[in-house]
Order: C-alpha cells, then structure tokens, then sequence
C-alpha cells in the first residue's frame, strides 16, 4: 500500500505503479488485457491530471498578474521618486546660484569698504602730515 500511496504522490501511472509492484511481488498471472476497471482508472487518473494542472496554471497566472501589478506599482513609485530628485536639484542650483550672488555681492561692498577706509587713512595721514609742516611752510611753498 505504501508503495502505491508515494506511486501517486510522485504522479505515477497505474501502469507505472503496477509496474513496479510486479517486480516487488511475483506474480502467477500476467494480466496483458485492459479491463474497464483498469480503463476507468487510467481516465480518471488521466482527469484528475488535468484538473491538477490546470489548478497550477490558474495559480501561476494569478501569482503572474500580481507580480505584474506590484512592478507596475514600483515603476510609478520610480517615477515620482525621479521627479522628487529633479526638483531637489533643481532647487540646490538655485540655492547655490543665490548664495553665489549674495556672496559676490557682500565681497564687492567689503571691497568698496576697504578701498574708503585707505582712502580715509590716507586723507589722515597727508592731513597729519600738512599739520606738522610749520606755519609757514604752508605760506612759503
């Protein structure tokens, strides 16, 4: 029994099965006719292939579908991901072209600070230097 019980799991024939019990057990009739019972089996085992196959391909046509759908989810998540990326880099150039700007700006206005302050400094030092000139120096040059 044990011997037909894993015949069927492994999806043996009847043929098959006998087969191989024939050869575990000696027989004292060979039985070469088709019977309608051996005839009946063979087409319902024949059925009950077909029905099992088919049950497989309806589950892999549904495990297909889902997996075709969960792509198309990842594909549509991939393209808001690419637009987020875009808009982010597009919103650092315009950081980095401000910053840029504002640095320029401030190191143009520090530059004209300092060209004021020399000037001053200068504008001191000829004043400093025309007040020690004696009085008349100034009358006389």
């Amino acid at each position: 029994m044990r011997f037909i019980a894993e015949g069927f799991k492994r999806k043996l024939t009847a043929t098959e099965i006998e087969d191989g019990l024939s050869h575990m057990f000696s027989r004292n009739i060979e039985v070469n006719e088709q019977t309608a019972t051996t005839t009946a089996v063979v087409q319902q085992q024949s059925e009950n292939e077909l029905k099992h196959y088919t049950e497989q391909l309806q589950i892999a046509l549904k495990q297909m579908s889902n997996t075709m759908q969960i792509i198309a989810d990842q594909k549509e998540e991939i393209t808001e991901l690419r637009k987020y990326v875009a808009d982010v880099e597009r919103k650092q150039q315009e950081q980095q072209i401000y910053i840029k700007t504002k640095l320029e700006d401030r190191d143009q206005k520090l530059m004209e600070s300092l060209r004021e302050i020399q000037e001053v400094k200068k504008e001191i030092a000829s004043s400093k230097e025309k007040k020690k000139q004696g009085f008349f120096s100034k009358w006389f040059s």
